[in-house]
């Protein structure tokens, strides 16, 4: 019997993944960094490694290893549930569809502005105050709209993943990012702005013209499209025939205000989940209620778009358990550890590009901004000083290695469940985006050669 007929589904992926690292345990020893407060924050402590007791993961560890990731990573899978559930709710008095019929009329023949448009103010977004879960929410608008204008899933995907992920790789202003790995390195605070706006540029302008490229190769032949088959069945329920009535204007400013709301309540007033689902909550009710529904209604609808969100909302627990599994077989600080050891004895560019690569892996397995800058920047740090580059340039090696790898490791919470939501298999995305990554990463050599070059600084 064959353990896969066809392309393997996201979560088959997934659940393997969690069986390599456990089989991983086995075979790799287990060891430990010490932690040491700095500033009120753990971090590890570069000298403090050694090897402990090994605590191999076996097959109840495995299947434990998925309702524990469900609980660790419980914030993301409300906020899936709920912000799913409550767009629906707007979409099913339908103000989405009448809108965009609108936008598509008024667009005809420049539809491609709206792909420039909106992946500007994504980057911008990732790259001033670290946007990114945002993604979960904007998937049930980019994608039904790029279908309207004649594109396909991936592209509307694309506006939101593509963007906020380049402005949040970029990280001209990332808190989460540039601004805990240089309070760890000890540098001023968002120093060295000026080289990360040029970088920001830059792969900004590659992503562009990259997504408009592809999307206006999938708008003259649709087969060309991974997700062919897929679209087609969703383009038959957008009701292109919907009048845009003043209920419909009415239910579609809430949610346009809901996202104004969205990255100011974040950034300004420090809202997270509660608040935001409570947004969102508001947000469902009253639109609901002025597009028309009764409060019950309104619930309904509700709770059918909370079913359509269990795919997006499990597939984030899977992810979380490949973590787990390492975690808990003590692996993780030993995989860091043999990776750093080469970096000592090879020359200043080849160790800062080096450098780049092995925060690219390790957010495999560590796929938080800050919780890597916490574990990985200690040991970084001075061994930049040892080698002979800035700590700016070890900084700038982590947030690309971080950042740019979010949107592709399907262990990325916040990616992977913004895939479910957009009803795109990992493979499908992963085989589209690897070109593009391809480009990235040549521009990300580049940079880093260049802040080796120059002294990338203060210091």
């Amino acid at each position: 019997m064959k353990l896969f007929r066809k392309i393997p589904h996201t979560y088959s992926i997934l659940f393997c993944l969690i069986i390599i690292a456990a089989f991983l345990t086995w075979i790799v020893p287990a060891g430990q960094y010490e932690t040491v407060e700095v500033d009120g924050r753990m971090v590890v402590d570069p000298g403090g490694f050694s090897y402990v007791e090994s605590n191999p993961q076996g097959p109840t560890d495995i299947l434990k290893s998925i309702p524990q990731g469900a609980d660790e990573i419980a914030w993301i899978i409300i906020f899936i549930i709920f912000i799913g559930a409550s767009i629906y709710v707007i979409q099913s008095t339908g103000a989405i569809d009448a809108g965009m019929k609108r936008l598509v009329k008024k667009l005809k023949g420049r539809e491609y502005i709206v792909i420039i448009v909106a992946m500007l103010i994504c980057a911008l977004g990732g790259a001033t105050y670290g946007a990114a879960e945002e993604n979960i929410a904007l998937m049930l608008i980019f994608v039904p709209l790029a279908l309207s204008l004649g594109y396909d899933s991936i592209t509307g995907a694309a506006l939101g993943l593509v963007g906020m992920g380049v402005g949040f790789a970029t990280a001209l202003f990332n808190p989460f990012t540039v601004g805990v790995a240089q309070g760890i390195a000890g540098i001023p605070l968002f120093s060295g702005a000026l080289l990360r706006f040029f970088f920001f540029i830059v792969q900004v302008v590659i992503a562009i013209v990259f997504v408009v490229k592809y999307a206006n190769k999938v708008k003259k032949n649709p087969k060309a499209s991974p997700m062919y088959e897929i679209d087609q069945k969703r383009k038959l329920n957008l009701n292109m025939n919907e009048e845009f009535t003043t209920r419909h204007k009415l239910a579609l400013a809430t949610l346009i205000i809901t996202f104004i709301l969205l990255p100011i309540g974040m950034a300004k007033l420090g809202w997270w989940i509660n608040e935001l689902v409570g947004l969102f909550l508001g947000m469902a009710i009253i639109g609901g209620l002025l597009g028309g529904l009764s409060l019950n209604e309104v619930f309904e609808n509700f709770v059918e778009g909370a079913k359509q969100m269990t795919y997006a909302a499990v597939i984030v627990a899977f992810a979380r358990g490949i973590l787990v599994i390492l975690r808990d077989g003590a692996i993780l600080d030993t995989i860091i550890m043999g990776l750093s050891v080469p970096l000592q004895s090879m020359p200043s560019h080849l160790t800062a590009v080096g450098m780049m690569f092995i925060q690219t892996f390790v957010n495999l397995f560590i796929p938080s901004g800050s919780g890597q800058a916490a574990v990985t920047m200690p040991i970084l740090a001075p061994l930049s000083d040892l080698v002979g580059i800035t700590r700016q340039t070890a900084v700038l090696a982590y947030q690309i290695g971080d950042g740019f790898s979010n949107i592709f490791w399907p262990t990325s919470g916040y990616f992977i469940g913004a895939l479910g939501v957009a009803g795109i298999p990992w493979d499908k995305w992963a085989k589209w985006i690897l070109p593009l990554m391809g480009l990235f990463y040549i521009v990300n050599v580049i940079f880093m050669m260049i802040a080796v070059s120059i002294g990338y600084g203060p210091f």
